[in-house]
């Protein structure tokens, strides 16, 4: 029996082993996006974030997992509240995770009060 043959064959299935076991994973960056407030009534908007590389598309849901993205999302500042919605960054092939983003519809204030007749000196 040639052990030098078994020797080289333990060796290479080895190094298919081991190279078939080392995968370079990594995990895209999220997008930079910031809260927004609106006093109720404002114009509707599209909602923005920076992706972290210029060639990245950004996907909206209105779930935290799961749901279907959107490629923007316009704002309703009709109702008082906070409305959450959640923004990743695609590269084409990976998804990162999705961060939160808070619209908050503030009320109006209320119109000040006037005592009449207003006296002037």
């Amino acid at each position: 029996m040639n052990t030098g043959i078994y020797k080289k064959i333990s060796f290479w299935i080895l190094v298919v082993l081991l190279s078939m076991g080392t995968q370079n994973v990594f995990a895209l960056p999220t997008p930079t996006p910031s809260t927004v407030t609106y006093c109720k009534g404002a114009a509707p908007s599209v909602l923005t974030a920076t992706p972290s590389v210029g060639s990245y598309t950004l996907r909206w849901y209105t779930v935290a997992t799961g749901g279907t993205f959107t490629a923007s999302i316009t704002t309703d500042p009709s109702v008082v509240g906070t409305v959450s919605y959640w923004v990743s960054e695609f590269d084409g092939t990976t998804e990162s995770s999705r961060v939160k983003v808070d619209v908050i519809v503030n009320d109006l204030p209320a119109n000040p009060s006037v005592a009449s007749p207003i006296d002037v000196c």
